[in-house]
């Protein structure tokens, strides 16, 4: 499996290409990786073996017109409920954080050994320049319907059973992780990933570098950028315990810098591929879910059907009991997403997130609140503006003057 890279180079195609690009772009995902990666690929065919070259092939070919969508977001930012909302139709393969194990490999937490159906096996290397290509080659898998080149941990984690799509897969495999039993298992997989119309994952665990890889190595790629109000995605993330009160001042220049840092690239990317990334704010989705929807929808040329329409309305507004912290179901959506205004005595942390995330605040579109009665007082907007229902979507992202702070 392992190759030289003078000799991978020549010949691989799409992967080659794309390797040498990142070799070439200075992009933090370039790293050792690039010859375990395209070798590997190298190997792949109808499940990965040499046995069935074009059964990858025809595959392959199968994907060129399908659409491709990455919901690219952040934790606690609302990509549940988006991510649901696309995948009510039966027209989308939609998967739910695929990245979520190599992330736990990568703190240490899981074996660095992938297994795969056709029992081989390799080992990630546990730096992140090297495992962001083996993720990004495990996404454009994903996404082109190459399933079996996914490691059985990875198809296999809890996440999957968020993706409607994978449903299948699980109770074909009913947990056994067998490779014999996981083949046969994709098999059926593959196929129906590839009649469907659009292709799409969701993901907290990535940055705008690899969505230029992606958007660069495949014309059927779009991103869509799902942004929150910094306090409001601070105040969830912490009643999930991923920080103390104590600590917002780091927690929110951690945050808001890799924001930051998105949202440049992301201008970039807007001009270099036009019309394939939309920037859209959870705010505007829940305070109009209906025509969030239907624009979602159009802009992935999908039928936004009844069925659809009752899911969105049901989710946001229908007046169920709210589901669990990673659900999506809520009885009032605007009074989930502006619940932090409710917590006043939080006025100090508030003020400090502010601060720390000025700029992104500014190029959102979120307004500063200067007092506890504005904070409190929902008459107040946090929002300078509505966009409209024209361009509910369609996000002026504005240059920030200052940069992100850094201390």
């Amino acid at each position: 499996m392992r190759k030289q890279l003078g000799n991978i180079l020549v010949g691989t195609g799409f992967l080659g290409m794309t390797a040498l690009f990142i070799l070439q772009s200075g992009s933090r995902l370039c790293g050792a990786p690039v010859v375990q990666t395209v070798a590997r690929a190298e190997s792949l065919g109808d499940i990965r073996g040499d046995k069935n070259r074009e059964g990858r092939e025809s595959s392959q070919e199968g994907s060129d017109s399908r659409q491709k969508v990455v919901i690219l977001t952040y934790m606690r930012s609302g990509s549940s409920l988006t991510g649901n909302i696309l995948q009510q139709s039966p027209q989308v393969f939609y998967v739910y954080e695929p990245l979520w194990y190599i992330g736990k490999v990568f703190g240490g937490k899981y074996p660095t050994q992938l297994s795969f159906a056709d029992d081989s096996s390799i080992e990630l290397p546990v730096n992140m320049k090297a495992m962001n290509l083996d993720a990004v080659h495990f996404l454009q898998a994903y996404l082109d319907c190459r399933l079996g080149e996914i490691s059985v941990e990875i198809l296999m984690q809890w996440t999957s059973r968020m993706s409607r799509a994978m449903g299948g897969f699980l109770r074909c495999t009913n947990g056994n992780k067998t490779q014999s039993i996981v083949r046969g298992c994709i098999k059926s997989l593959s196929r129906s990933c590839q009649q469907r119309k659009v292709s799409a994952v969701k993901l907290i665990r990535a940055s705008m570098q690899e969505m230029h890889f992606l958007l660069h190595s495949d014309p059927n790629v779009k991103v869509i950028h799902l942004m929150r109000d910094p306090r409001a995605a601070l105040r969830s993330r912490n009643s999930v315990g991923e920080f103390r009160w104590n600590d917002i001042k780091a927690a929110a220049n951690k945050m808001c810098s890799r924001v930051w840092d998105d949202l440049q690239m992301s201008s970039v990317l807007r001009r270099r591929f036009p019309g394939r990334l939309l920037t859209v704010r959870y705010e505007d989705i829940v305070r109009s879910p209906l025509e969030a929807a239907q624009q979602l929808y159009d802009y992935l040329g999908l039928k936004f059907t009844p069925d659809v329409e009752s899911f969105v309305w049901n989710s946001t507004y229908g007046g169920l009991p709210d589901d669990c912290n990673i659900c999506t179901t809520r009885s009032n959506a605007t009074a989930t997403a502006n619940r932090w205004r409710t917590e006043v005595g939080r006025f100090p942390q508030i003020l400090l997130a502010q601060a720390e995330c000025a700029s992104v605040m500014e190029a959102l579109g979120y307004k500063v609140l200067a007092t506890p009665e504005e904070i409190s007082d929902q008459r107040f907007p946090s929002t300078l503006e509505d966009y409209g229902m024209e361009s509910l979507l369609k996000v002026d992202i504005r240059q920030g003057k200052n940069t992100q702070s850094q201390n």
